[in-house]
């Protein structure tokens, strides 16, 4: 009896193969750059956040239990906020959680602190910026109004920001390397190396001066205004070699290849192992072939003869 192979040994690491491959190309391509509107963006969505929690018509009850609820809820969704802390109108604490603790029941007057008697007074928003020594961080300083009826002044909510955590939040939506200085001193950096070619840009963020963005100029494009200018006067074949000369050596880290290295090293990788097993599966099939061909010949003939 004639032996037939079974076909799907090969294709099924076909179907693999294209199965990885679709699964790689799938996965986006990271190259956004951290810039200026996109610091300012994050912090002012933090801010609106805030201000949304201040307005939660839970922070207007005397209740404790369902504000350290509220706040612990707050602390999760947001990672860089440190602590929030709620107080009366007379400027008695009645709330505080810090991130990692178990909140506690609190009654502290704080009236006397220079931030609570602005807003006691003026009942608008409060920015500072304040410095534990116990943690060596930096961490922004944010006060928000409680407005009772007719816009009393009912208290307020306070959020301490670690600044650190910020950037390291915003860092995971880059691959450019950057580095943010506060007062002229590194704060936060990631694949930083620093060089000549670098630009220096102030970043306006609530509660603190002085903070600035450091990043790699941009390339600068050709300027092909000449080749416009030369476009009707025939001169445009003696300008062109000048400016768009292939031999310019362009600068590293930029393009496509050299932003998604991992990506690329992976896929290779993983498109060498498919190969080898794709040979490997040929080859079997092959000696397989080879071994039914002989086997059908010999049943053709009992005495073996060819």
């Amino acid at each position: 009896m004639k032996r037939s192979y079974d076909r799907r040994t090969i294709s099924s690491p076909i179907a693999a193969m294209v199965a990885v491959l679709c699964l790689f190309s799938s996965f986006p391509a990271f190259s956004s750059a951290m810039t200026k509107d996109s610091i300012e963006h994050y912090f002012a969505a933090l801010k609106k956040d805030f201000d949304k929690l201040a307005d939660n018509p839970q922070i207007k009850k005397p209740k404790s239990k369902s504000v350290n609820g509220l706040f612990v809820v707050t602390l999760k969704k947001h990672q860089p906020l440190y602590s929030l802390m709620r107080t009366n109108a007379k400027g008695i604490m009645v709330n505080e959680v810090v991130r990692g603790q178990i909140p506690e029941k609190v009654k502290k007057n704080i009236k006397d602190q220079e931030w609570f008697k602005k807003i006691s007074k003026t009942a608008t928003e409060y920015y500072g910026f304040t410095f534990i020594e116990e943690n060596g961080r930096y961490y922004l300083f944010w006060v928000s109004p409680v407005l009772g009826p007719k816009k009393m002044f009912g208290g307020a909510v306070v959020a301490k920001i670690d600044l650190w955590d910020c950037f390291h939040e915003m860092s995971k939506e880059t691959t450019e390397p950057f580095l943010i200085k506060l007062g002229g001193k590194s704060l936060y950096s990631d694949k930083w190396k620093g060089g000549k070619n670098t630009q220096d840009v102030p970043c306006d963020v609530a509660g603190v001066e002085k903070i600035s963005l450091v990043t790699e100029k941009p390339v600068a494009a050709p300027d092909t205004s000449l080749l416009s200018a030369h476009k009707d006067t025939g001169a445009v074949a003696a300008v062109a070699p000048a400016l768009l000369d292939t031999k310019t050596e362009k600068p590293k880290g930029t393009g496509f290849f050299a932003k998604n290295k991992i990506l690329i090293i992976i896929c290779s990788i993983v498109l060498l192992i498919v190969i080898a097993f794709l040979l490997v599966q040929f080859y079997s099939w092959l000696s397989h072939v080879f071994t039914m061909r002989a086997i059908n010949k010999s049943d053709d003939d009992p005495f073996g003869r060819r």
